[in-house]
């Protein structure tokens, strides 16, 4: 864990130096209350330098299930080290396990009282936990409904990703594709529901996102959700002198370029598409290119106003 700090750490520095926004850490994929490893992150003192900006924020995935003694303890060393700090909190949850369950409901209230006690501000939001197996089955039917309780209940937002993590690189296209269809026979008109893909403003060419894992840095697509992938396609290679953020910004700018190319010599109708430069940003046409898709797959947003 020491030798990742010291290399994020560096890049992280430099950004600040840079005058550039360190906008957000997110810290995962695993439960940050649960996982065995959260003790060693949050008593190294370099994860504290990582976060030292006043406007850099911390995020987080948890599925609440942890003990409200043990989301105490980890709150407690966080607000000694970090008392303003600002935490983007994503609750996993399964459709089931909350679903008319009041005392599930009860539970969770009680762990948002703790959160609320904290000096650090904590911004919830809750996440579909996607079981592969069972989603469309169990879940779909409560999707709307379930949503409604969480912003009566909690006053906060449910999200419903593909959860491509979960997927095997190569199978990501088919699950996409499935996942696409079950939304828009589902839920394509329901009110309040809001696709982020469709956000020409969402990741544009200033906002640069990278997956780092194991002393390697990525790239990160954003396919309705951050997707992390660590394949030799979004690697991308240290210099004889390790990491820093100039090596970055070439890698995002390269990629830009490819991607580019890869709409004029390769898909199907990319170039002449109107959000082909809010694709591009996302890196969308990196997994495009990755996957061999030619075709739009995200075509479940482009009727606008003009009726495209």
């Amino acid at each position: 864990m020491d030798n990742d700090l010291d290399i994020v750490l560096k890049v992280t520095n430099e950004i600040n130096d840079s005058g550039v926004h360190l906008e957000e850490i997110v810290v995962g994929p695993t439960d940050f209350f649960s996982a065995k490893n959260t003790d060693d992150l949050i008593n190294n003192d370099k994860f504290y330098e990582i976060l030292k900006h006043p406007e850099t924020v911390l995020s987080f995935i948890s599925t609440l299930r942890a003990s409200e003694e043990r989301i105490e303890h980890i709150i407690g060393v966080l607000e000694a080290r970090l008392p303003n700090l600002d935490i983007d909190l994503i609750i996993a949850i399964d459709a089931d396990e909350i679903y008319d369950n009041q005392e599930k409901i009860d539970e969770i209230k009680r762990k948002f009282e703790i959160l609320d006690r904290s000096s650090m501000r904590f911004e919830p939001a809750f996440q579909i936990n996607i079981h592969p197996a069972d989603i469309f089955e169990k879940d779909m039917a409560k999707l709307s409904e379930l949503s409604r309780m969480i912003r009566q209940e909690f006053n906060t937002i449910l999200e419903f990703n593909p959860s491509l993590l979960r997927v095997k690189h190569r199978a990501q296209h088919a699950k996409l594709d499935h996942w696409t269809k079950m939304v828009r026979e589902n839920f394509e008109k329901e009110e309040g529901m809001i696709y982020t893909q469709a956000n020409n403003n969402h990741r544009g060419v200033t906002n640069l996102v990278f997956n780092f894992r194991k002393g390697t840095f990525y790239l990160c697509p954003f396919v309705y959700e951050n997707v992390f992938i660590y394949t030799p396609t979004y690697e991308i290679k240290p210099s004889d002198n390790g990491y820093d953020f100039q090596l970055l910004q070439d890698a995002f700018q390269n990629a830009l370029i490819k991607q580019f190319d890869y709409a004029n010599t390769k898909a199907d109708n990319c170039a002449s598409c109107t959000r082909l430069n809010s694709c591009v940003y996302k890196n969308v046409l990196t997994f495009m290119e990755d996957n061999e898709i030619t075709h739009c797959f995200l075509d479940m947003y482009t009727e606008d106003e003009d009726g495209r």
